[in-house]
């Protein structure tokens, strides 16, 4: 089975999408992406995350491929890079937008599995993704300063106080996965 979500505005599209695994276990892949549609005006700490109830996460990772004319340029981001952030409840990653006035545009990509949490009962459990766009600049910590929750941005992000309002404020994505045969 393959569950999917998506928000759109007029400058980005976010997409969390899901698939089971085909072993009979209940184990999803996880894929969150936000595309650009035309170049933000403001390139800085940008923050992909996802967070899960009811579940648990297992690997990571994430990129951002940035466009200039019909060239594309990876920029790959793991549990090692700088602004990779890991919770209980979930995984954020701040991304320094490329920033070359020649970009034409950008696809961000986060990737995991999800695991029921053998210690509930419940039937589903759900998967948040959120992405937020810094409209101003903001350092590495700044843009790490968060917790996940369902108060935050996107019901995900939370960040400390001040610094939600330097980002968009953009809604997130949510999915609900049966937990049970």
């Amino acid at each position: 089975p393959y569950y999917s979500s998506y928000v759109e505005t007029s400058y980005k599209k976010l997409v969390g999408a899901s698939v089971l695994f085909p072993n009979g276990v209940k184990q999803y892949s996880m894929l969150g992406t936000l595309t650009w549609k035309q170049p933000p005006k403001y390139r800085s700490y940008d923050v992909f995350a996802f967070r899960v109830k009811n579940m648990t996460y297992s690997g990571y990772s994430a990129s951002q491929v940035y466009y200039k004319g019909s060239d594309s340029y990876r920029i790959d981001y793991d549990s090692s890079s700088p602004g990779y952030k890991a919770l209980s409840n979930g995984i954020g990653v701040s991304m320094n937008l490329k920033d070359d006035n020649d970009i034409t545009g950008y696809d961000m990509t986060i990737v995991s599995k999800v695991i029921p949490d053998t210690s509930v009962t419940a039937n589903y459990g759900h998967l948040y993704v959120s992405y937020q766009h810094a409209q101003a600049n903001v350092s590495r910590a700044q843009s790490m300063n968060y917790t996940l929750d369902i108060s935050g941005l996107g019901n995900v992000i939370n960040f400390a106080s001040g610094i939600a309002g330097y980002y968009d404020g953009m809604n997130g994505v949510s999915l609900d996965l049966p937990l049970r045969p």
